[in-house]
């Protein structure tokens, strides 16, 4: 087989962008349903690095004698310098997004080469997070003259990152995990607020049942009252440890008098003893 690259389109209809340049960073694009069984990709050398995402579907994947399968949330990094073609039996669909870039990766492992052939499997939140940089890239495929090639650059870069990161392994965390990392931490740097929900939630985007819900499930607290103590907890601190009158930490905290912030630590004193 010929080593010289090409572009192998799909059939006729399939929506697909060739790059009008050959100096354009973004040498190609496609998406939607693909049927292989009636219009096979042959083994063939793509002029870049190639992206291909599966986002429903398998296909697949051959490499002369070999041949592998690709599932649905799975993504085929390959190099110029691999070839590969794409395959269907009979019956058989995918959905597929792919990109072609002329230049290599800036990140390792992703730049290994112009051999490279990867394969990494996506995370539903991933792949939607991958799926709308699609679809960005093809409202940028409409701006050809209008900053294109920093905004595809600026693509590229948030597509390689996310797969870096699938390629370290599963998210540890889940998205309610982060949002209440987010919401601890704005807490700790918004104690002086005396109505900090409404804020909270305008800095998470979400309404305020979601917070709600969320602060219960975890701490079986509301936001609120997690809130109260934590600035309960930063007035001992500056009182017992930084020498501070209460008057000069309630201050400090937001509170309305110095009685307010006397009262709120009598009460977590008593809360402490009765709860030991």
């Amino acid at each position: 087989m010929s080593n010289h690259s090409r572009i192998v389109t799909p059939g006729p209809g399939r929506p697909r962008w060739v790059a009008p340049s050959t100096r354009s960073e973004l040498v190609y694009l496609s998406w939607g349903s693909r049927d292989f069984s009636k219009s096979p990709i042959p083994e063939h050398h793509n002029p870049g690095w190639s992206y291909v995402v599966i986002c429903s579907g398998t296909v697949r994947i051959s490499q002369g004698p070999k041949e592998r399968s690709l599932g649905s949330s799975e993504c085929l990094l390959a190099g110029p310098g691999c070839s590969y073609g794409l395959r269907h039996a009979k019956g058989e669909r995918c959905e597929l997004l792919v990109w072609i870039f002329r230049s290599a990766p800036n990140h390792s492992p992703l730049g290994l080469g112009t051999d490279l052939f990867q394969t990494v499997t996506l995370d539903t939140e991933t792949r939607r997070f991958v799926e709308n940089l699609h679809a960005q890239t093809r409202e940028e495929i409409s701006r050809v003259r209008d900053f294109f090639e920093p905004s595809v650059i600026h693509i590229r870069e948030l597509l390689d990152i996310q797969i870096m990161r699938s390629l370290h392994g599963p998210r540890k965390e889940s998205v309610q995990d982060r949002r209440l990392t987010l919401a601890y931490d704005w807490m700790l740097n918004n104690l002086e607020l005396n109505d900090p929900v409404r804020s909270l939630c305008d800095y998470l985007q979400i309404s305020q049942s979601t917070l709600h819900r969320l602060f219960r499930d975890h701490y079986s607290m509301a936001p609120g009252a997690v809130h109260r103590r934590l600035r309960v907890q930063e007035a001992q601190r500056l009182i017992e440890e930084e020498g501070w009158q209460v008057k000069q930490a309630a201050y400090r905290l937001g509170y309305h008098h110095a009685n307010d912030l006397s009262r709120a630590l009598s009460r977590a004193v008593a809360d402490e003893t009765t709860s030991n």
